[in-house]
């Protein structure tokens, strides 16, 4: 059986805040969410490195006769500066004690790319505490007159990084590049960091020329210590439509479905399974965890394509905005379902919360 795996990468949000704004929003979520989801078939293993928290490996994957009726390239971001306030807590304005800011290394964390025209992300990566690394960026496309972020890149693997001279390098790895996003290649790259701040560099898939490696910017949600009164919500309220949602209890025990519209890719799937932390005994905002999927489809829709994944990652992506001199925070999570060397398969960001209800 080939080693194909099915790659959807979507990120997604419902506005609310202002009339016009939401509707505009909303045209651009209903449009993305109906011919923009990103699909590729990966090909070949690459990359390097293990999975943290135990390591799950995942089942042979599916094989190249899975592929989908519809296969597209494109992703919806979201519009920062008008996502809702869905986290009743203040904004972040100091590391929260136990967290990847307050403990980490310096490298670790989530770190996100400069934002795209019109506040669409530009990408996000997340870096582990073995300085494992994986993450995509995006660049414009037009599509029916209307511009939405398309998958520019995707890469994984392990990086050397020192402290003492703040600098990184990437060692074992792969990337993949548009359109060639079924073909992973060796990468290469190096660069340097501000601790907890900025990272930037080059870096080189396969036989491309050079490209410019950020700079990201240590992102917010580094500084969130992450507990069960954080992570025990029910996730999705905001784009329960086009994603779905998932409800996470005190223990980190989870169960979630699939949006009908985000089966347009994965298919309609039920999953259940466990969160902890990477690094166990701490709250830093970085999570793994295993699973398992049931296909739920009904006659005539799409059977479910994640059967046969079993673990990945996950983080609280935070927002923060300031409006008339409040500070405001929204939060979501974001599950990258993956293999043992951290290779995306598929992920999917809930959005908004609220919280879960007491077992009856």
């Amino acid at each position: 059986m080939k080693k194909n795996v099915l790659h959807a990468l979507v990120a997604m949000t419902v506005s609310n805040i202002g009339r016009k704004e939401g509707a505009r929003t909303k045209s651009r979520i209903v449009a993305a969410s109906a011919s923009a989801l990103v699909l590729a078939m990966l090909q070949g293993c690459g990359g390097g490195g293990s999975s943290g928290g135990g390591g799950f490996a995942l089942s042979p994957a599916a094989s190249s006769s899975d592929k989908p009726a519809q296969a597209l390239d494109t992703a919806p971001s979201f519009k920062s500066e008008t996502l809702p306030v869905s986290d009743p807590g203040e904004c972040l304005t100091a590391p929260q004690a136990g967290s990847i800011a307050d403990v980490g290394n310096g490298i670790e964390g989530v770190w996100e790319a400069p934002p795209l025209a019109g506040g669409f992300s530009g990408g996000t990566m997340q870096i582990d505490s073995a300085a494992r690394a994986q993450g995509s960026t995006y660049e414009f496309m037009t599509l029916s007159g209307a511009q939405f972020p398309r998958l520019d890149a995707s890469f994984y693997g392990d990086l050397v990084f020192s402290a003492a001279s703040s600098s990184w390098q990437f060692n074992l790895g792969s990337g993949m590049l548009y359109p060639e996003m079924g073909n992973p290649k060796p990468l290469s790259g190096n660069g340097n960091f501000s601790a907890n701040s900025t990272l930037s560099g080059s870096y080189t898939i396969g036989a491309s020329a050079s490209r410019t490696f950020g700079p990201w910017t240590y992102s917010p949600g580094n500084s969130l210590a992450v507990d069960s009164t954080v992570l025990a919500k029910r996730w999705g309220d905001l784009n329960a439509v086009t994603a779905g949602e998932l409800v996470v209890a005190p223990d980190g025990s989870f169960t979630g479905v699939i949006s009908p519209m985000m089966a347009y890719g994965l298919g309609m799937c039920a999953f259940s399974g466990n969160f902890r932390h990477r690094d166990a005994g701490t709250l830093k905002n970085d999570l793994v965890f295993d699973f398992v999927a049931t296909d739920v489809a009904q006659a005539g829709q799409t059977p479910c394509r994640m059967l046969e994944y079993r673990a990945g990652s996950a983080h609280v992506h935070v927002t923060q905005a300031t409006a008339a001199g409040v500070c405001k925070r929204s939060m979501s999570l974001w599950m990258v379902f993956e293999d043992t060397a951290r290779k995306p398969l598929a992920s999917i960001n809930f959005y908004g919360m609220r919280p879960a209800s007491a077992p009856s």
